[in-house]
Order: structure tokens, then sequence, then C-alpha cells
């Protein structure tokens, strides 16, 4: 189920220095960035008027009345309670608690060719992330980023992936690496996929996260996601702390190649292309619409001279979907890999277009969805054939429209042992379904 990417080499390369760049720097060198906006600031772009102690006070709400005139509602009807702060500024905040940073500390070693001596050192990384799952009462919580976030190099003493993560919540303050120990939230690797390049932490019996008022994020349906929506970054740019950034989406899906964070492992990865400014720190952190709902993960960006303003996020329901298959299969077990199931299929996308609802006003683009090849000894096998259109997916008795070649890729990363699947096919004209169900034969580790 792959597609080729349309990026040159030379761009890939590009890509690829980013990401190695945003991966691995040191935080001695880091500068505070400029391109970071404050929930405040973003609110004044939202329309607010007042002072940042105003709009301070604001959130607290008044007496619930919001009138037109902003007196008592006396021209207008009760509200919520929420003053005059908007809601878009409340979803930001929300969106914010549900935002951390991440700082990873790496013992290396090196070796000098000429002199033949061995020497080591310490190396730190900063990233971003987003609590994906949260239970305030225990103190645990999970946390979605970049794989390559938490990825070292090779010459890691203790391995690539860093064995000392520290979480810090919005508002918790960074005083430096030499003190992550004392100030950051000790967070555990649970498992990571370098080809989809998203890594799970855990947090466990923590009072700082008990005595918080972090939340958990809100997942938004990525596949609802269009050009020209918002697009808001929270992230740790430059490891100098949370920030926010805007802009919109600029391509809603589309796919490049890079080399992976090992610096030889060529990945493909499906992303979305924003305009919204990020930087090194920004890996792992939230992608947000308006209503503060997740809409991906922040990974990359294209640094070429002439090119500007060409980011990109790794969809919230690949990131989604990634992760609980991490948790589910990597939690408490020696395994830290995904562990993803096979249907045995090669697909392409033999044709698309675009329709337009005049009612909402909304475009759909729709991809005709072309079986290419079926795999020997795989569930499919003797059942679809090359040549079959595919229209819709039932898995474990949730139904996926196949209105894109994506949306099935994606929602096989569902899939667990057991797990049963229907796919309906148009075969000369006709629907024909098969269905089948998922056995430890079919099961394959990605790297």
């Amino acid at each position: 189920m792959k597609r080729k990417s349309t990026l040159s080499k030379g761009l890939s390369l590009l890509l690829a220095l980013l990401l190695l760049t945003g991966s691995l720097l040191l935080l001695t060198a880091c500068q505070n960035g400029a391109d970071g906006l404050s929930a405040y600031e973003i609110a004044v772009q939202n329309g607010f008027e007042g002072s940042e102690a105003e709009w301070l006070a604001s959130l607290k709400g008044q007496d619930g009345k919001d009138g037109e005139n902003g007196e008592d509602g006396k021209d207008g009807k009760d509200g919520n309670g929420s003053g005059s702060s908007s809601d878009t500024v409340r979803d930001i905040n929300e969106a914010l608690l549900a935002s951390v940073s991440i700082y990873c500390r790496f013992d290396q070693k090196s070796s000098s060719p000429i002199l033949g001596s061995a020497s080591s050192g310490t190396s730190y990384s900063a990233g971003s992330g987003v609590i994906y799952k949260l239970d305030r009462e225990a103190g645990d919580a999970y946390i979605i980023t970049n794989y390559h976030v938490v990825y070292g190099s090779k010459n890691s003493l203790n391995g690539p992936i860093s064995d000392d993560i520290r979480v810090y919540l919005y508002g918790m303050f960074f005083d430096g690496t030499s003190n992550m120990e004392n100030t950051g939230i000790a967070a555990e690797y649970i498992g990571g996929s370098m080809t989809y390049d998203i890594a799970v932490l855990k947090i466990t019996d923590s009072d700082v996260l008990r005595n918080s008022d972090a939340k958990q994020v809100k997942p938004a349906d990525s596949n609802a996601v269009t050009a020209g929506m918002a697009a808001l970054a929270i992230g740790n740019p430059e490891g100098s702390g949370t920030s926010i950034t805007s802009g919109i989406v600029s391509v809603e899906s589309e796919y490049i190649s890079m080399l992976a964070v090992d610096d030889v492992t060529p990945i493909t990865l499906r992303v979305i292309r924003i305009d919204t400014a990020v930087n090194s720190g920004n890996s792992g952190g939230g992608l947000f619409n308006a209503d503060g709902e997740l809409i991906g993960i922040v990974n990359a960006k294209t640094k070429k001279e002439g090119v500007e303003n060409i980011g990109y996020a790794i969809p919230s329901n690949v990131a989604v979907y990634v992760a609980d298959n991490l948790i589910d299969y990597c939690d408490g077990k020696e395994n830290t890999q995904m562990q993803k199931c096979l249907v045995g299929i090669t697909v392409t996308t033999t044709g698309s277009r675009a329709v337009y609802d005049e009612e909402s006003g909304s475009i759909t683009l729709y991809d005709t969805v072309t079986i290419m090849e079926v795999t020997e000894t795989s569930i499919a096998q003797g059942v679809l054939k090359a040549g079959d259109i595919l229209t819709k997916l039932t898995l474990d008795g949730k139904e996926y429209e196949i209105r894109r070649q994506h949306e099935l890729t994606d929602a096989v990363l569902n899939a667990r042992v057991g797990s049963t699947i229907s796919l309906t096919v148009l075969r000369d004209g006709e629907e024909v379904t098969f269905t089948g169900s998922f056995s430890e034969a079919d099961l394959s580790a990605v790297a």
C-alpha cells in the first residue's frame, strides 16, 4: 500500500537534514525564538481588545450574561458565563494544557581514527509532545511525540533511544539541562516507529501531574482536514519553551520521502502541509484546528533558499492509530516495536476527482483505489484480485468508507490479532465482499 512521492531527491535530502537537526541539538546553542505567540497574542489576533491583564480576567467569566454591548446582557441574551472570552481562546488554552516540552539526555561515545583514542560526552535534544491519555488522579499519562525526538545516534552508550527523558507541562519552568532531573517529570519510552516517526512515552505516579491542570488532547478526524483551514502549532521551538504559531493548511494530504533519523533508512511519510511557522524543537508537538482539536503532529519543514513557509505534520489519525498500537503491543512488554497486521494487497490510485458541496461549501477529494497485487499466503489470497476497486472497509464492526487511498492504509493500523475484516470491492461493475480475520501469521514488526 505504497504511493510514490512527487518530491525531488534534493528536496528529500533537505527534509532529512532538517529532521536530524531537530532531533539532536545542544541546548546551550539555542536562541529564544521570535516566531512564537503567547495565548494572549493569539486572542488579540482573534479580535480581543484590551490589555493582557484584562484578557486574563475575562477568562474567569462574569455573571453568565453575554450582551451585545457587554453590559450584563442588556441588549443580548444570557450567555454561558464566559464573559468576553471567545470560544477560540478557551479552546487554545485547553490545547496549551495538553501540550508538553520534552528534553532528552544522551551519553555519547566517540573515537579518533588518527589518535586511536576514545572519549565520551553528553548531548541533549529538545522537542515537544501532546498528552494523549491522562489519569490525573493516578498521576499517569501517555505522551505522543516524534520518534526522532527521543532518538540519539548509534554512538549513544545506552542505545539510540534516550534513557533519561523529561517532560515539562505548560507553565513549568525549565532552567537548563543540568537540572533536568530536578525540574522535569521523568517519562518512560514505551515504544516507537521510525517508519511512522511516532513514539509513545509514559508518565507514572507523578505528583506534579496529579496536582496540575493538565488536560488530554482532543483528536480530530484528520480525514476531515481541508486546505485553507486554521493550523495552530504548539511546541518548544529551539528548546526555548512552549509557544504558539498560526497559519493554515496548505495541502490536506501528500507524501514526502526522506532519510529516517538513523541517516540510513529511506522512509515515505504521509503528511499535512502547512504554512505555520515551525522550527527545531517543534518536532512532536501538536497541530491544532481553530477548535483546539489535534489534527496532526509536527515533524518536519523544508529548508531551502527561495522556499518559505513549508512545514509538515503527521495526520492525527495516523499518530493516534500508531500510538494505540504501541500501547497495546509494547506497554509492559519487552517489545518496543509497532506490530502491524497485513492484509496482503498492494494498491494504487488510478483516478481522482474533487467534489464541491454547494450547501456546505466544502470540497471532498475522491480516489479510485485499485488493487495491483495480492500476496501469496495472505488472508486476501484467492478472494481479492488485481483490478478490484476498493470501496469500503469494516474492521471489528466499524465501517470506513474508502474515499482515498490513505483511508484504507490508515484504518488497517487499527487491526489486531483476532480482528475481523471485511473489504467491499467493485469487480466488473458488481460488488464483492471479502471477510476474514487476522492471526499471528499476519502480524509483522514495523521498525
